[in-house]
């Protein structure tokens, strides 16, 4: 059942706020960053009008390398569901705190844990705007497409954000940029990608996108199992039409010249990833626990005890697994112009991918799941470095024949 009411707001917010938690990294190893209000970019706000921010962590190492998140945390798409946001932390910076602790793996100063990226500067982009950070309305000048004094602006965070590191903290000298995100930030890290590599030719810049390579989905859910019911957000690529007009959203330079009049198509991966200069290794679950109930319909069985379904077939309900196995098989054709891109872009890299069959959404860590060896984000270090001689050492991915979530390090409660 597809709504657009208060009580899809209700819902959409409880997932917004489960997709925004991080993926974490265990011990004591993550660093302290300290906010940055973009006070002085009259375009770059939240939901509510309130100032954009950034969560900055300077290496002790003098690093010239970056790695930069964006946060996650689901869109909303009508008056209700971007109004309830705007009282939250994802609409508002009036909540934030002074500093906060970066748990994400590959933001982590362990060594062990994150073996590439551990000793770089460190930024993570607060997630405010409601629309993965893509819009580019200016408050200054226009009002909401949803009403009410509430703007997209997503995009305008992510331009200011650069200009603010810029100034402020020697970016534009930096060596390495890794852009990455979660969730509705890994959305951001694709829509965004190219524009930072763009601005910084002299940089090496490469993505690595957690949770955020989405297909058009033309086969929502329609079984019989409404234990319990879903609401839902579509997502195909007619849907995403009224998302780029609502939210005014950024279409990178390449994609819109290729796709010229489905410049909507550019909003998520399936029809972005063709037009993308930078290097990207993508990082994706064959299964997603929260995109599959969000966009599609499916019932969350998973969810709660005794959890039949998470990351297991023996006492999932048949129905289920059924259309699991269609998303899986949809998941593996979209991401499949990437397995076969031979193309070796800037730095000598050619595109990789870390894509485990597990029922997960962002809960990618150090110690789970593992593929070839490799947790992620020693997956996305190696391939960094150019370690290896041919592109097949940085695909990794199961092959499950007719069956979804064989992966036996998946998580499982």
């Amino acid at each position: 059942m597809v709504l657009n009411s208060k009580t899809l707001s209700t819902y959409l917010l409880a997932f917004s706020l489960l997709s925004s938690l991080p993926s974490s990294s265990a011990g004591n190893s993550s660093p302290t960053g300290q906010l940055q209000l973009l006070t002085d970019y009259e375009s770059a706000t939240c939901l509510d009008g309130s100032a954009g921010a950034y969560y900055i962590a300077i290496s002790e190492s003098e690093s010239k390398d970056w790695v930069i998140s964006l946060e996650g945390g689901g869109e909303c798409v009508d008056f209700d569901s971007c109004n309830d946001r705007a009282q939250t932390t994802l609409g508002s910076s009036k909540l934030y705190d002074t500093t906060m602790q970066m748990t994400h793996t590959i933001q982590s100063t362990s060594s062990k844990i994150n073996p590439g990226f551990h000793d770089w500067n460190m930024v993570y982009v607060k997630y405010c705007s409601g629309d993965l950070h893509m819009g580019q309305q200016d408050p200054t000048k226009v009002n909401s497409t949803v009403g009410g004094d509430l703007f997209f602006s997503g995009h305008n965070i992510i331009t200011s954000t650069v200009d603010s590191l810029s100034k402020n903290f020697n970016f534009t000298d930096a060596g390495t940029i890794l852009w990455s995100g979660e969730s509705a930030g890994g959305m951001g890290c694709f829509n965004s990608l190219d524009y930072v590599y763009d601005t910084f030719p002299l940089s090496t810049v490469v993505g690595v996108p957690v949770g955020g390579f989405y297909f058009s989905n033309e086969w929502p859910y329609s079984g019989t199992d409404d234990n319990p019911a879903i609401e839902y957000i579509p997502w195909s690529f007619t849907d995403l039409k009224d998302y780029l007009n609502l939210w005014d959203a950024y279409v990178p330079t390449r994609c819109a010249e290729a796709k010229k009049d489905a410049k909507h198509e550019c909003l998520i991966a399936e029809g972005l990833y063709g037009s993308l200069a930078a290097p990207v290794f993508v990082v994706e679950a064959q299964t997603d626990e929260v995109v599959m109930p969000l966009h599609d319909g499916l019932p969350s069985v998973w969810a709660s005890a005794p959890y039949p379904c998470y990351n297991s077939v023996s006492t999932c309900p048949q129905e289920i697994l059924d259309y699991m196995l269609i998303w899986q098989r949809n998941m593996t054709a979209a991401l499949t112009p990437l397995v076969e891109n031979k193309e070796i872009k800037k730095g000598g890299l050619v595109d990789g991918l870390f894509n485990p069959a597990c029922l997960i959404h962002t809960s990618f860590s150090n110690s789970q799941p593992l593929l070839d060896g490799f947790h992620y984000a020693s997956a996305a270090a190696a391939w960094v470095a150019g370690v290896g001689d041919s592109k097949e050492v940085h695909l990794h991915f199961d092959e499950c024949g007719d069956a979804v979530m064989c992966n036996p390090s998946c998580d499982t409660k």
